[in-house]
Formats: C-alpha cells, structure tokens, sequence
C-alpha cells in the first residue's frame, strides 16, 4: 500500500516548491484583486447584463400589477431606485407610464442626462417623449424600429401605448410581463419549499455527524502540492487574461463563453505536465468514481438541499447590503443571453450546468481546495476557497456572502465524499435551476 512518505520519496514526483507556492499565491492575490476593480468598474459604466436585468425587474413590476391589484407608488420607488444609469431611465420609463402617469414619465426622461446616450438612444428618447406626448401614431417606422432594437420589450411596450388590451401586439407584450411575474413568484415558491426541506436535512446531517455515522472520504494528505495551486494561479492568469480579448468573446454570444471555458480548463492538467501520476493526480482532485457515481450524484443531491440554509444565510447578508449601502443588485453577463432561441438555451445549459461545474469543481474544490486543505482545517479552507470563488464571478461585490456560501457548501461536499462527482452534481443543480428560471422569465 502506498503511503503519502511513499509519494513524497517517488523520484517521479516533484518536490515540494516553496517559491512556487509563494509565487502562486502572489498572482491569485494579484488577480483577484483586480477581476474585483474590473468588476467595480464595469458596475459604473453599465453592461448589456446590466440592461436585461433591468427588463427582468421591469416585466415582473408590470406583470405583478396585471395579476394583482398593487398599489402602484411602492412598486415606483422600488423601480427607481433600481436605475443606475441614463440608458435605464429609458428602459424603466414605459413601465413608469403604465403603472403611474405619463406626465412622470414625460419628466423622468425630462431629467435624464443626455450625454451619456448614444445617438441610437438618444433618438429612443425623442420617440419615448413624442408617444407620451403625442401618441403613437407620431411614430414614424423608422423610430420605431430604432426603439425596439434598443429597449427590446420596454420598447414594445411603448410602442403599444394605450391600444385596446386585446389588440395582438399588447396582448404579445402584456402576456410576457405576466409570465415573467408568473414564473419569478413560481420559484420563490419553490425555493421555501425546498428550503423547507434542507433545513430538515441539515439538521438530520448534523446530528448524524456528531455521532459519527457520517464519516468524511477525503484524504488531505496527497501531497506533491505545489503544482495544484500552480496550475490554479495559471487559471487565474489566463481568466484575467480573457478580460482583454472580451469584446471578441462577448460577439460570439454563448458560444464564445464555451469556447473560453474548454480553453481555461486546460490549466487542470498542469500537474500532470509537472510529473505528479495520474492516479496520484485523480486522488488529489477528487477525479474518481468514490463509492460509485449513483451514490455520489445522489449524495450531490441531499448535500446541496441540506445546505440552502447557509445559502439562504448568505442571501440575506447580500440582501442587507444592497438595501444599507445601496449596492447594485448581483448582476451575471450570462442573463444577457436568454434569447437565443433553441439552441441558445442548450448552450447555455452546456456552459453553465455541464463545462462550469466540472471547471470550476476541478479548480477550486479540487486542486485549490486540496493545496489549502494540507495546511488549514476544512471548515477554515472551505472558507478561503469560497470567498476567492464568489470574489472572481462577476456579479458584483455584494454577492460575496451569498455567491461565498454556496462555494462553502461545494466545499463541504467536497470534504464529506472525496470525489468530485457529488460537489459537480450539486454545482450543476444550482446553476441549471438558475438558467431555467431565467429561460421561463425572459421567453
């Protein structure tokens, strides 16, 4: 039986690299902190995500009170406040009209700064100001088109200003905020229900934890460990890397976010091309069938649920600093990229609950988390890992805490079962519910 003195001595092996390690570390520090300025940065400048998450709040605001009697003034206020940019004002003020009076509307735009538009948007503007002020049949075609290719569904709905309820073009945009309504209150729902029931499970975990009949599978000490957090700096290097070459990425739509996510995945393998074997390599990722791949899935099910209490903790430490600090509410650039029709939503399927879990599981959970967890307790790794997680995805600063937890959670997983198979399973779960709610919302 090999034992970890025996791997140490293995003449196949590299040794332990303390400057490679310090070096690591310097460049996961280095890149960390400046994925988090870009993010900062971009929260000023606006984003095309920026923008879809706008409508998704607008389509909901204008489905609730098409469902509901809702008073409409708090439902103002909140959309108000929601508005960080000149572009969104434009974007919110169709909502503002049918839910309030177009007089507001008419001196919301009044006091929108114009320098920040584009020629494009300044024109919607002019359009917005001539339907509320004269109609739209002062529309011309041209204005039209230009309003819709710029505001998407606020400018369809615009563009059916005051036309009877059952006429098929504000039926069309109606019956789209109501779905959106419909469907965010639907998994919010589901959401307690499961919540509900992770609690349950929680609780049940942990007492079975305290009296030892659940045991942990992972074994921490595997080591050569510098090439693990090697290769993890070199995934940091190369994302940061991306950043540059976005614009490219982000005209291939979906396509290009796969295309980037094979690339970078590439990084996984740099301790093979630094001598550790694959077996050793397996073990100390997590790479293996742990006690068979039903078990492992079924265990990625039950540790996903029981942990949503500490999601749902995180959650509302994120919610409390967007409502204190008014934080700009966590943004993902994928929600610009709903609407691609049947094969966009495959694609997105692939990126976000295939290619991301076994990346990001392999990276962090597996050669991140194996490097830290030789040196810190679990709970204290799990941590680390998590907060350097949510630190690097682009939603925004105030996701931290909630983004964090689930990454503490996947660590948990990670530590109870060894194998990746179960932290993948629960990783893939959350992102795919995501990317269905967000198809069901936004078709």
């Amino acid at each position: 039986m090999t034992t970890p003195l025996d791997v140490i001595d293995d003449p196949h092996v590299p040794a332990r690299s303390s400057w490679t390690v310090y070096l690591s570390w310097l460049l996961i520090i280095l890149c960390v902190g400046y994925i988090g300025f870009r993010v900062f940065q971009k929260s000023k400048t606006g984003s095309t995500a920026m923008a879809a998450q706008l409508e998704l709040n607008c389509r909901y605001i204008l489905g609730v009170t098409k469902i509901l009697p809702t008073p409409p003034e708090p439902l103002i206020e909140g959309l108000k406040k929601q508005v960080a940019m000149p572009v969104d004002r434009l974007i919110a003020t169709p909502v503002l009209a049918e839910i309030g009076k177009k007089e507001a509307a008419i001196q919301y735009l009044d006091e929108t700064s114009l320098d920040k538009l584009n020629p494009a948007m300044l024109k919607a503007r002019a359009t917005l100001l001539t339907i509320y002020r004269e109609g739209v049949n002062g529309v011309t075609k041209d204005d039209a088109l230009n309003l819709e290719n710029e505001l998407g569904w606020s400018g369809r709905l615009a563009l059916t200003w005051q036309m009877p309820e059952d006429s098929p073009q504000r039926r069309d945009v109606i019956n789209a905020a109501k779905r959106t309504a419909t469907t965010l209150v639907a998994a919010f729902v589901v959401i307690l229900i499961l919540l509900g029931l992770g609690v349950v499970m929680g609780i049940v975990a942990l007492v079975l934890r305290l009296t030892g009949t659940i045991q942990t599978r992972y074994v921490p000490d595997l080591p050569p460990l510098a090439p693990y957090v090697e290769g993890f700096a070199l995934f940091l290097v190369l994302y940061v890397g991306t950043s540059f070459i976005r614009p490219v990425i982000e005209r291939l739509g979906i396509a290009g976010l796969v295309l980037m996510q094979l690339a970078i995945m590439a990084t996984a393998f740099w301790p093979l091309l630094r001598g550790v074997r694959w077996g050793d390599y397996r073990r100390a990722v997590g790479w293996h069938r742990g006690t068979g791949v039903f078990t492992e899935i079924g265990c990625g099910f039950m540790g996903y649920l029981a942990g949503l209490p500490i999601v749902a903790l995180g959650a509302a430490i994120t919610f409390a600093l967007i409502k204190f600090t008014h934080a700009e509410q966590p943004i993902h650039p994928i929600a610009g990229e709903t609407g691609g029709g049947i094969l966009g939503a495959l694609l997105l399927y692939l990126a976000a609950a295939v290619l991301a879990p076994l990346m990001e599981e392999t990276l962090f959970r597996g050669m991140l988390y194996h490097h830290v967890r030789s040196k810190l307790p679990w709970v204290i790794s799990a941590l680390l890992v998590g907060l350097i997680f949510a630190s690097i995805h682009p939603q925004g600063w105030a996701a931290i805490p909630v983004l964090g937890s689930i990454g503490f959670i996947l660590a948990m997983i990670r530590e109870w079962r060894g194998s990746l198979i179960a932290s993948m399973t629960a990783h893939a779960l959350n992102n795919g519910m995501l990317i269905t709610m967000l198809i069901f919302a936004t078709r």
